[in-house]
């Protein structure tokens, strides 16, 4: 059987693929901050000057890794302002950016909020079903049951971008859990035998 948060891993990466030029916008614009001491500190007096109110530090994700990912666009995502502040005092920063996937828009930070939106719920189900200290078989169907609500919630959220998002998640989760008889044998004795 292979490992729940696995799983999730590759439901995730394969439903934010398309938001992948919004994310890389992004993770151009935290690697060329977090480069020096001196562009952190001038971005921190941007944060200052636009009153964000959040002690949060900037962190580079690794792309490989989604819930990375998540919490760089997370911490990022707030201090939007600030981005936007910094790209008119410093112009090299527009210079280095437009080199690689240019520099983050409006569209691209509207982008990130709906990724966020949908990583949220998938990064707390796999930090419960990565638990090393304690069982997690157990619980794979609470995981299940919530991830297929998630979807049906998004289904009906009217916006197009995570309906567009949630499918492909839903195409992929269907591969490994659409139906019962995919879902290894033991799973269910877990379930079953669980205290």
């Amino acid at each position: 059987m292979r490992c729940v948060a696995h799983i999730l891993n590759l439901i995730v990466q394969y439903g934010i693929k398309d938001a992948s030029v919004s994310v890389d916008r992004v993770r151009g614009a935290v690697r060329y901050i977090r480069a020096s001491p001196p562009k952190l500190t001038k971005f921190n007096q941007r944060v200052k000057e636009e009153m964000i109110d959040s002690k949060a530090q900037l962190c580079l994700d690794v792309p490989t890794r989604w819930n990375s990912t998540y919490m760089m666009l997370k911490v990022a995502e707030k201090y939007e302002r600030a981005f936007e502040s910094y790209l008119r005092d410093d112009h090299n920063f527009f210079l280095n950016l437009t080199a690689g996937y240019g520099v983050p828009t409006f569209d691209d930070w509207d982008i990130v909020r709906r990724v966020i939106k949908v990583l949220e719920p998938f990064y707390h189900l796999t930090l419960k079903m990565s638990g090393s200290l304690h069982v997690t078989s157990h619980s794979l169907f609470e995981v299940l049951t919530d991830v297929h609500c998630l979807f049906d919630g998004w289904q009906d959220c009217g916006d197009l971008e995570i309906i567009s998002m949630t499918s492909k998640m839903r195409d992929k989760y269907n591969k490994y859990w659409g139906e019962g008889n995919k879902i290894n044998m033991l799973v269910y004795l877990a379930v079953i035998f669980d205290p």
